[in-house]
């Protein structure tokens, strides 16, 4: 009877009993070790042609289709794949073990005729073409070529054994970018060289069984960081060893020379793989163990006074090698821009005597939630550090200073709240709209101060500050003190409404919360903002405003004491403010529901332009900013300043391509 794979296919799906491992894998069988041959013939157990493959399995059939393909390799069968056939037959079949997926590969190893004539001649004959001619197939995925004359003929299934004194070579086609991804990985290569010809590149390694055997596993294809699949070649015992005509020692001793400045012993060994006279003969990844310690042994032996070592960019995730420093006189270390995952890599610090360290950029630091944790995980390692990522650090026990402080973490989102909603309605047009915010019983004073010497100060004009001063040092008539304290809503709304009209910087607060109970909060709020009178210029002035807030329900809280204090801006405060563009904050209705406040996708979109604009990162991460804030902007922004100052913020969140993406 004729067969091919698609009628054994239909066979073995409609069986409901045990099905026999048709002739031709046995005879295929014979190509196999020993160990496998001598196997009894492999049972399956299939069901319904809709469970196929998911419930079908073979019970005896000692090897799968990777192990079959690496010992295929071994016995110099030079193959072409088919893209499309391998990888879906790869996909769909990797767990099953499948004789079917064993005929796919012999069909696309030898070639569909072998398939397609009688399999019971093969069978009968017991011969199976011993060197079949590859067949030309579309889209080939990679091919092998063997020429490793001390192999076992017949090794353990699944494991490779190469010749050590030869050198391999791997072939990728297309640009170097995308084979130094395979260089790059942590596993058993020894590469030491590597070159282009044409549109392809290739390296050379030694030493490298278990790598290749890797590479077989995964059917020669490796993907690269965006998740596009590299096609490799590899041409095993392409020359031997001793004929590459390579001083690696003495190329690698000329570039450190390059990278050490004698006048404050430093060695740069930032983006070392990509040095640009090292880089035309050997590609050296640092993000190697292996690699690092034999550079930094040698840079050690070269230069044994070295004072600062940069090894920023360089993907490194292990420093165990850095420990070649103990007891040295290194001082500065810069590790920023690398792969260190777990702060213990730093116990390998413990003996060095370092006062400055840069981790920043490090998938590290975004497991700590505040920097005193962070830097605290980093004094406990290194005792001697004075500075980490460029902000000095006190002794241990010293409180750091904070711009913003609460008493109440928990009660950020409601100080939040208030001070969106407050300033958006005291910058609007009708100041009128503030009815509801202050207590019928609330107090309100104001008072002004002159400051001399400032850029400002030849233009304060004052005046209209100065006439409603509650400053009891100043004042001549202390009946004035009586007068100008107001008392109620309505008086305290007509004494805001004589104020010109402003703007406040809203990325110039720093807010306070010193006491928080559950029925009451103090809140400190000092900034700068400027007039927007259109008669005159318009004056930048300091302020400070202390509200306490009384609870009145659920969710809603009203002003019952307010003291405003406001002089002419610094020299500091008039040249550091108003650097970006500001629009309004959204307004909304009442207090008591800011905390239900539903925003439109229209101001959402709004905001999130006003916040690429203030940031400079892309559409996307300020809208997921914002999101995460709860759309309030200030929060956001004071996330994000945090954020930034400990270089959390990945780099691809300022790339303008994930708004080519969007739109």
């Amino acid at each position: 009877m004729q067969y091919n794979i698609a009628t054994w296919s239909r066979r073995l799906c409609r069986s409901d009993q045990n099905v026999s491992l048709p002739p031709a894998l046995q005879a295929l069988s014979r190509l196999l070790p020993q160990d496998i041959a001598q196997t009894k013939a492999p049972v399956a157990h299939c069901h319904e042609e809709s469970d196929w493959p998911e419930r079908c399995r073979y019970s005896s059939l000692p090897f799968g289709p990777i192990q079959t393909t690496s010992w295929l390799i071994q016995t110099n069968i030079g193959a072409e794949f088919s893209r499309d056939s391998l990888i879906a037959g790869w996909r769909s079949q990797r767990q099953i073990r499948s004789p079917l997926f064993l005929m796919e590969l012999a069909t696309l190893a030898f070639g569909p005729q072998y398939v397609a004539r009688s399999l019971d001649t093969c069978m009968d004959s017991g011969v199976w073409p011993v060197n079949p001619k590859p067949q030309t197939i579309a889209n080939p995925i990679g091919s092998i070529n063997l020429e490793v004359p001390e192999v076992p003929r017949n090794p353990a299934p699944g494991h490779i054994r190469l010749d050590q004194s030869n050198a391999h070579q791997v072939i990728a086609g297309g640009p170097f970018s995308a084979l130094k991804v395979l260089m790059s990985k942590n596993d058993y290569w020894h590469k030491f060289i590597y070159q282009q010809e044409g549109n392809n590149t290739f390296f050379l390694a030694r030493n490298c069984s278990g790598a290749i055997e890797k590479l077989c596993y995964s059917m020669l294809l490796l993907a690269d960081p965006q998740g596009e699949l590299i096609t490799l070649q590899i041409v095993l015992g392409f020359t031997p060893v001793n004929s590459v005509k390579l001083n690696m020692q003495d190329n690698f001793s000329k570039t450190l020379q390059r990278r050490f400045e004698p006048s404050n012993r430093s060695l740069d060994l930032s983006e070392f793989h990509s040095d640009p006279q090292l880089a035309k003969i050997v590609y050296c990844p640092l993000s190697q163990p292996k690699t690092l310690y034999y550079i930094l042994a040698l840079a050690k032996k070269a230069f044994s006074n070295i004072l600062e070592l940069k090894l920023s960019h360089n993907d490194i995730e292990d420093i165990k090698s850095l420990d070649l420093f103990s007891n040295s006189p290194l001082r500065y270390l810069d590790l920023r821009y690398n792969q260190i995952s777990d702060i213990d890599q730093l116990t390998s610090l413990q003996r060095v005597a370092l006062v400055s360290l840069w981790l920043d950029r490090n998938p590290v630091c975004a497991k700590y939630g505040s920097e005193d944790s962070y830097v605290n995980e980093i004094r406990i390692r290194i005792k001697t550090v004075k500075s980490v990522d460029g902000v000095v650090i006190g002794p241990i026990g010293f409180r750091r200073n904070h711009r913003n402080y609460m008493v109440r973490p928990s009660q950020n989102e409601l100080v939040n709240d208030f001070i969106q909603h407050y300033f958006s309605l005291y910058d609007g047009d009708i100041r009128k709209k503030m009815q509801g915010l202050y207590h019928r019983d609330a107090l309100y004073s104001l008072t002004a101060t002159y400051l001399p010497g400032q850029t400002t100060s030849s233009t304060a004009r004052l005046q209209e500050y100065m006439t409603e001063s509650r400053n009891l040092r100043k004042l001549s008539d202390y009946t004035k003190s009586y007068n100008l304290l107001q008392h109620g809503q309505d008086r305290i709304l007509e004494a805001l409404c004589k104020l010109p009209p402003t703007q406040h910087d809203v990325y110039s607060f720093t807010v306070d919360v010193p006491f928080q109970t559950d029925n009451s909060l103090l809140i400190n709020i000092c900034g700068v903002f400027r007039e927007t009178k259109a008669t005159q210029t318009q004056p930048v002035r300091a302020f400070n405003r202390t509200f306490i807030l009384l609870r009145m329900g659920e969710g809603e809280y009203q002003v019952t004491n307010e003291m405003v204090h406001i002089s002419n801006a610094t020299t500091e405060q008039n040249t550091k403010t108003f650097l970006h563009p500001l629009t309004s904050i959204p307004s909304v209705p009442t207090i008591a529901s800011t905390a239900d406040r539903v925003l439109t996708e229209s101001e959402k979109a709004q905001m999130t332009q006003m916040f690429s604009q203030i940031t400079e990162m892309n559409y996307l991460w300020s809208r997921k900013c914002l999101a995460e804030a709860y759309w309030d902007v200030k929060d956001g922004l004071i996330t994000f300043v945090e954020l930034y100052k400990l270089r959390r913020i990945p780099p691809e969140a300022f790339s303008k391509d994930e708004d080519s993406n969007k739109s």
